[in-house]
C-alpha cells in the first residue's frame, strides 16, 4: 500500500508542475504584451487630416500647470493657405468653438510645399488645459484656415490632427 500512495502523490506533484510552468509562460507572455501595448499606447505622433502633416507636438506647462502646444504643421494641398486661427484642446475635435479662438494677427501664410510653427496654449472651450510634467497628452491641434484663392476670406475651413506626446516642463 506505501507503494501505491506514493505514485499517486507523484502523479500529483508532475501534474502540478506541468500546469505550473505552463501557467507561468502564459503569466510571463501577458505580462510582456501589457508592456508592449503600453509603449504603443504612449507613442509620440501627430497624425492630420488628408493633405496636412505635423510634427510630434511638444506639449509643456508652466508653473500653474496650463498646457501649452508648440508643433511644425505641414501644408501638403495643392494651394496656399491663410491660417487663420489655431487651438490645442483635449476635447474632441467637433466640439471646438472658433468663437473661443483668437484670430491670428496676421493671417500666417503657408505655401503648398512649406510649414508654419505654431505655439498656443490648450483650453477647452475657454477653460485652459491642466497637466503636470510627465503625463500623457492625448488630444487635437485644430485649425482653421482659407484658401489663397476663397472668395469669402471671413468663411474659414477647418481641419484637425490628433496629437499624443508626453507633457514636460517649461524651462
Amino acid at each position: 500500500m506505501n507503494g501505491f500512495g506514493k505514485k499517486k502523490g507523484q502523479a500529483a506533484i508532475e501534474y502540478l508542475m506541468t500546469y505550473g510552468w505552463a501557467l507561468l509562460v502564459i503569466a510571463i507572455v501577458i505580462v510582456a504584451l501589457y508592456v508592449i501595448m503600453q509603449n504603443q499606447v504612449r507613442s509620440d505622433k501627430c497624425i492630420a487630416s488628408t493633405g496636412f502633416t505635423c510634427d510630434v507636438p511638444q506639449v509643456y506647462v508652466d508653473s500653474s500647470g496650463n498646457a501649452f502646444m508648440s508643433v511644425r504643421f505641414y501644408n501638403d494641398q495643392l494651394q496656399g493657405i491663410k491660417v487663420k486661427k489655431v487651438t490645442c484642446t483635449t476635447n474632441p475635435s467637433n466640439q471646438a468653438d472658433p468663437a473661443l479662438v483668437d484670430l491670428l494677427s496676421p493671417p500666417q501664410e503657408i505655401p503648398n510645399g512649406f510649414n508654419g510653427n505654431f505655439t498656443m496654449a490648450c483650453k477647452n472651450g475657454a477653460t485652459p488645459v491642466k497637466f503636470a510634467a510627465g503625463q500623457q497628452f492625448n488630444g487635437y491641434l485644430i485649425v482653421w484656415y482659407n484658401y489663397d484663392n476663397d472668395p469669402n476670406p471671413d468663411v474659414f475651413r477647418k481641419t484637425d490632427a490628433s496629437a499624443s506626446t508626453t507633457v514636460v516642463k517649461s524651462t
